[in-house]
């Protein structure tokens, strides 16, 4: 079974942004909607998967955050992030905390949705171990 890292490493970044800067008390307006959170969340997405392309990964970190040069992560896929997320969430201030709400929407959805698909490429999703993710 091949983990993903993604999910974890992405909101321990929002975590982390959090600790530099002050964590807004609830979701921002611009985000209330649903479909502009949904767009929000893909737009990350897609941001994040353009820098994997052109990489050749070793298969069993493929598309993993942790498989990609330092400097990549760092000056190219947090800046496409940060551009995405302040034309999208423009009612907070602070950098960090609009890119650390932004990412924690990213891993929440994306983990979400991972747990209530019928399978991913880890595997099947069962009752089991959908009761175990959504609790742990």
């Amino acid at each position: 079974m091949m983990i993903d890292y993604n999910m974890t490493t992405r909101r321990v970044i929002a975590v982390s942004l959090f600790s530099v800067s002050s964590r807004p008390q609830g979701l921002p307006s611009s985000v209330q909607d649903v479909q502009k959170r949904a767009k929000l969340v893909d737009d990350i997405d897609k941001t994040i998967a353009k820098h994997f392309l052109s990489f050749n990964l070793s298969p069993n970190y493929k598309e993993q955050i942790c498989s990609l040069p330092q400097s990549l992560f760092d000056t190219l896929m947090m800046k496409d992030v940060a551009r995405i997320v302040k034309e999208q969430i423009d009612d907070v201030d602070n950098t960090n905390a609009r890119i650390g709400v932004a990412l924690s929407l990213w891993s929440g959805c994306m983990s979400a949705a991972k747990e209530i698909a019928s399978g991913t490429r880890a595997g099947a999703n069962t009752p089991q171990t959908r009761a175990y993710s959504f609790t742990k």
